[in-house]
Parts: structure tokens; C-alpha cells; sequence
């Protein structure tokens, strides 16, 4: 009986024993919860605070490069005006002289025709001669630089040369054939500048 009694107070005192390890151990653990947590809580915000910089960084890389690139598009626009504006001025430059050529080498036959009116006028035969010298010099000078005399001669009719004011049957002659010109026709660097007036044949 009394051994019984040991026994079963030394139960007793055992089951004391893990129940004070037991609350101490729920102690702990509700100790370090909170420290966890706070842990947690710390990360998290680092976290987003190197994501924030991220972003920031992310943003005035951007920022930068579209100053750059709007620097460079000022520039360029820049450039491009004054470009335009050089164009412009060559181009206002060389229409202004474009015919100064011409126009140097045609005062050698208005030099001859006032030389024609000073000369002898009672001999007919001298200035026929002199006018047919610049009318030479003319055409070779307009033809130097473009000008082609439109060809009528045995031709047939052709609307995008000549251009018809009369028709008349002619006898033994083919129709549309040209047989008669009014007035020359010319082109300039292949094109027409005036047709040929003629008359053609029906």
C-alpha cells in the first residue's frame, strides 16, 4: 500500500514536470511569433523599397534618353531648315543667272546688227549679207544650246510636230502630207516648244 502511494506520487510529480516544460515551451513559441512577424514586415518593405528604386531608376534612364533623343530631333530639324533655306537661296541663285551664258554670247549679235544699221546703206547687196551673217550666228548660238529646227520637208502630217491651218488637194501627192510650211517649228532639248504651221494635203 504505501508503495502504491510512491508510485503514484512520483506520477504526480512527473506529470507536474511535463507540464511545466509543456507551458514553457508554449511560452517560447508564442515569444518568437511576434519576432517573426516583425521579420516579415522588414522584409517586405526592403523589398519594396529596392523595387521603388528600381522603378525610379528605370523612370530617369527613360526620362534621359527621351531628352536625348528629342535634343538630337531639334538638331536635326535644325539642320534641315538651314539646309532648305540653302537650297533655296542656290536654287533663287542660279535661276537668276541661269541665262547669263546665253545672253553673253547673243550680245556678239546685237554688236552686229548695229553694226549692219551703220553700214553702208545704199548697198543692198552688203546688207543682205549682213543680216544673213547674224541670223548664222543667231541660230547657231540657239542651237548650241538646245534648239532644233522641226523637220518638214517630204514629211507626213504629225500632230505632236505640226500643226495644220489649211488642207488642200494637191494633184499626184500623197494625203496628209505636208506641203507647205507658214512658220517653223522648233524643240528644245527634245521638246516642243513651238509646233510647225503648214498646210496639208487631202
Amino acid at each position: 500500500m504505501k508503495k502504491e502511494k510512491e508510485k503514484e506520487k512520483e506520477k504526480n510529480e512527473n506529470n507536474e514536470l511535463e507540464n511545466e516544460m509543456s507551458e514553457k515551451e508554449d511560452h517560447n513559441t508564442a515569444d518568437e511569433s511576434p519576432t517573426k512577424e516583425t521579420e516579415n514586415k522588414e522584409n517586405e518593405a526592403e523589398n519594396n523599397e529596392k523595387q521603388e528604386n528600381k522603378k525610379m531608376q528605370s523612370y530617369e534612364t527613360l526620362l534621359r534618353e527621351r531628352n536625348e533623343l528629342n535634343e538630337k530631333y531639334l538638331r536635326l530639324a535644325a539642320d534641315f531648315q538651314n539646309y532648305k533655306r540653302r537650297m533655296e537661296n542656290e536654287k533663287k541663285e542660279i535661276f537668276s543667272y541661269a541665262n547669263e551664258t546665253i545672253i553673253t554670247e547673243l550680245l556678239s549679235v546685237l554688236d552686229n546688227f548695229e553694226r549692219a544699221m551703220d553700214s553702208d546703206k545704199s548697198s543692198e547687196k552688203t546688207l543682205m549679207e549682213g543680216v544673213q551673217m547674224i541670223y548664222n550666228e543667231l541660230r547657231d548660238i540657239l542651237f548650241k544650246y538646245g534648239l532644233k529646227e522641226i523637220n518638214t520637208e517630204n514629211s507626213e502630217f504629225d500632230p505632236n510636230f505640226h500643226h495644220a491651218v489649211m488642207k488642200e488637194s494637191v494633184d499626184y501627192t500623197v494625203s496628209n502630207m505636208i506641203i507647205e510650211v507658214f512658220q517653223k517649228g522648233y524643240t528644245f532639248n527634245g521638246k516642243v516648244i513651238r509646233p510647225s504651221m503648214v498646210k496639208v494635203s487631202e
